[in-house]
């Protein structure tokens, strides 16, 4: 993907900003990671668009990525059904989830990897005090950062 091709914004379409770990990012990118985890249910529905964002060491917007579905179910049924497409064996999942009866999976579709990465530096131009999130980051066409994000690639 291209600066000149990355998707608008469609009627009724949600567009958010979600932080990753750089490892799992390469999964989801390579095909091997198709549910991301999460702990909370994000307010998103199937065709929502992710911007993923890579944590430390790489700090910077490196993917793009469809929702195809959000799985909310008891942390063992998640299990049975994701463990051979999330990515992480089962100590780290029970580990992530310690403390939750339900979990979330979401099943991610049409990764698309960029080829200029937008930094956080590229991000604090537009908005100095930007902060990635820890959770998700929703973007509409009035925050700071949705033309940056949207048509700057």
């Amino acid at each position: 993907m291209n600066r000149t091709n990355v998707p608008r914004k469609e009627f009724g379409m949600r567009l958010a900003v979600i932080s990753i770990k750089p490892q799992y990012v390469e999964a989801i990118v390579e095909g091997l990671k198709v549910y991301e985890l999460r702990r909370r249910k994000p307010n998103l529905v199937r065709g929502d668009l992710l911007y993923i964002y890579e944590t430390s060491p790489g700090k910077k917007i490196t993917a793009l990525a469809e929702l195809e579905r959000i799985i909310d179910e008891n942390i063992d049924i998640l299990w049975e059904k994701v463990s051979e497409s999330c990515a992480v064996n089962f100590e780290t999942f029970t580990d992530y989830f310690k403390g939750c009866k339900n979990g979330y999976a979401l099943q991610l579709k049409n990764v698309k990897l960029y080829r200029n990465p937008l930094s956080l530096d590229d991000l604090r131009e537009q908005m100095p005090k930007y902060m990635p999130p820890q959770f998700f980051h929703y973007l509409d066409e009035e925050h700071p950062l949705y033309t940056c994000i949207t048509e700057s690639y």
